[in-house]
C-alpha cells in the first residue's frame, strides 16, 4: 500500500514540475505551449535595414543645383540623339552630296562635346557620399560614353576615305544612338535613386 502511495505521489510530483517549467519558458519568450517561436529579434533586424535603405535614400538626395544639371544633361542627350538621326536620314538619301554630310559629322561631334561636358558638370556636383553609393552606375555610364566616341571616331574617318562606305557609317549610327539610349537610361536610374523625376 504504502508502494502505491509513493508511485502517485511522484506521479503527481512529475506532472506539476513539467507544467511549471513550461510556463516559466512561455513566460521567458523561449516558445509556446503550442510549438510558436518569438519573433522578435527577426522583426527588429528588419525594422533596423529598412531604417538603414531610408537614411541611405537621405544621404544621396539630391539638391536643386542637381536637379537643374540633371535635366541640362537630359536635354543634351536628347538633342545628340535627334542629330544621329537626322544625319542617318542624310546617308540614306542618294541625293545628299558627301560635304553635307561632313558638315553634319562635325555638328555631330559638338553635340558630343557638348554632352560629355554637361554630363562632366553633373558629376563635379556629386557629393562624395552620392559618388560612393552611385559608382557602379556611374561606371557604366563612363564605359558608354567611351564606345559612343570610339563609334563617332569610326565614322569621322570613314568620312575622310575618299569613297566613304556610307552603309558602313549608317551601321555605326544605329550603334551609336542604342548607346545614346543606355546613357540616358543610367541617368535616368541615378535620378531615381536620388530622388530627381524626369
Amino acid at each position: 500500500m504504502n508502494r502505491m502511495l509513493k508511485g502517485v505521489i511522484l506521479i503527481l510530483f512529475a506532472f506539476f514540475f513539467f507544467t511549471i517549467a513550461n510556463d516559466v519558458q512561455a513566460q521567458r519568450g523561449g516558445g509556446s505551449r503550442h510549438g510558436g517561436s518569438w519573433q522578435g529579434p527577426a522583426s527588429g533586424s528588419s525594422q533596423s535595414q529598412i531604417e538603414i535603405r531610408e537614411q541611405q535614400r537621405q544621404q544621396i538626395r539630391a539638391t536643386d543645383q542637381q536637379r537643374e544639371q540633371y535635366q541640362i544633361t537630359m536635354q543634351s542627350m536628347d538633342r545628340l540623339r535627334t542629330r544621329i538621326r537626322n544625319m542617318e536620314r542624310m546617308v540614306k538619301d542618294p541625293e545628299t552630296k558627301k560635304d553635307q554630310i561632313r558638315e553634319e559629322q562635325e555638328r555631330l561631334r559638338n553635340e558630343v562635346r557638348n554632352m560629355e561636358q554637361e554630363h562632366h558638370r553633373f558629376m563635379e556636383g556629386l557629393s562624395t557620399e552620392q559618388k560612393m553609393q552611385l559608382r557602379h552606375r556611374l561606371l557604366e555610364m563612363d564605359q558608354i560614353r567611351e564606345r559612343i566616341n570610339a563609334h563617332v571616331q569610326a565614322m569621322e574617318e570613314e568620312m575622310n576615305r575618299s569613297n566613304p562606305k556610307l552603309k558602313e557609317m549608317g551601321r555605326r549610327m544605329v550603334e551609336t544612338e542604342r548607346e545614346i539610349n543606355e546613357w540616358q537610361k543610367r541617368l535616368r536610374e541615378i535620378g531615381s535613386e536620388m530622388g530627381i523625376r524626369s
